[in-house]
């Protein structure tokens, strides 16, 4: 979804040549480092954050960090050699960490990564499950006080289930579930979640179509449909499903950013815009609204507003942020007209 657009593009190819810094330069007979990570699937995971501290002797602690691009990579240069701790953490996913040793003044690589999805929040869902399980019992078949209990420990054991990562188990409890409880929202969430797991868009589909049918204030339903429409080329009806709840989450940052980020995929730039000035007021911590209010700025021949908002995004992006060597080509071409 983030792709530039032919002005973009232009600009890039006519002038914008970044520099090596001198301060590299200095530092090429330091340790290096270099890895990857990956998805269940094998597929490249972008926007890991690693977190490498160093546990050789220091006065002070020695803390080194970096971003995985858009291949999955990243390489770390100025680093000590010896015995070094990864972390590599994602939203959506389970933290991962090694111990690795740094050979000095020389480039390590490490093995793969491999990061697996976080399951849904299981305290915040057994709570909402156990609720609703008691009122769809009682309306649905009049069950009494030790069935609405029984449903409620069997939504729980298939979190369980999807928390230890047994999906096929997992599955088949939530299935068991819906049966019983047909209009239990957060189970055909969940259904919808493992469909996805195994690549199974059809089934997905149906299953957050249903979610969003059973609790229409679903934010998080809404965007994992809209993600899946967008992948299967139908961004204008992801657009169209955004857009019917738009004004209800005008104060999440996640719901603006998805909104953002699927009109300017569609080259709708005015929509894009007020979406993506909202996620960047709402949540700081996503630089990449930043980057997009530029390039929309740039699209528009706005220079002014193009640099400022590029300038913003590249005090705060993360080193090795996907969109940062593109922004900062951008400024040198731009502060040169």
């Amino acid at each position: 979804m983030r792709r530039l657009m032919p002005a973009l593009r232009s600009l890039l190819v006519t002038g914008a040549v970044l520099a090596l810094p001198a301060a590299a330069l200095a530092q090429l007979d330091a340790a290096q480092i270099r890895g990857s990570v990956l998805d269940a699937q094998g597929q490249p995971l972008a926007g890991v954050e690693v977190e490498m501290t160093y546990k050789g002797e220091s006065r002070t602690k020695i803390v080194k960090t970096a971003t995985t691009d858009k291949k999955g990579g990243f390489v770390r240069v100025g680093m000590k050699g010896g015995n070094w701790s990864l972390v590599f953490r994602k939203d959506g996913y389970k933290p991962a960490g090694i111990d690795t040793y740094l050979s000095i003044g020389g480039l390590s690589e490490i093995q793969p990564i491999t990061l697996q999805v976080a399951a849904p929040d299981p305290a915040a869902q057994a709570a909402a499950a156990a609720t609703a399980a008691a009122k769809e019992a009682a309306a649905a078949q009049a069950a009494n006080s030790s069935k609405a209990k029984e449903l409620g420990e069997a939504y729980g054991l298939a979190l369980a289930l999807l928390q230890a990562g047994k999906n096929a188990e997992a599955e088949a409890a939530f299935k068991a579930l819906v049966v019983e409880l047909p209009n239990l929202a957060e189970a055909h969430y969940n259904l919808g979640y493992l469909a996805m797991q195994r690549n199974a868009p059809a089934d997905a589909e149906a299953a957050f179509r249903r979610t969003i049918e059973l609790q229409p204030e679903s934010a998080e339903a809404r965007i994992a449909l809209a993600r899946l429409l967008v992948s299967q080329n139908k961004g204008d009806e992801a657009l169209a499903l955004l857009k019917e709840k738009a004004a209800e989450n005008a104060d999440n940052g996640r719901y603006q950013y998805a909104l953002g980020a699927t009109a300017f995929d569609l080259g709708k730039n005015a929509e894009a815009e007020p979406a993506f000035e909202k996620a960047a007021a709402l949540d700081p911590s996503n630089a990449e609204s930043l980057f997009f209010l530029g390039s929309i700025a740039l699209g528009s021949n706005d220079v002014p507003g193009a640099v400022k908002q590029l300038q913003k995004y590249v005090a705060v992006a993360p080193e090795s942020s996907p969109n940062l060597p593109t922004a900062k080509a951008l400024l040198a071409t731009l502060k040169k007209k």
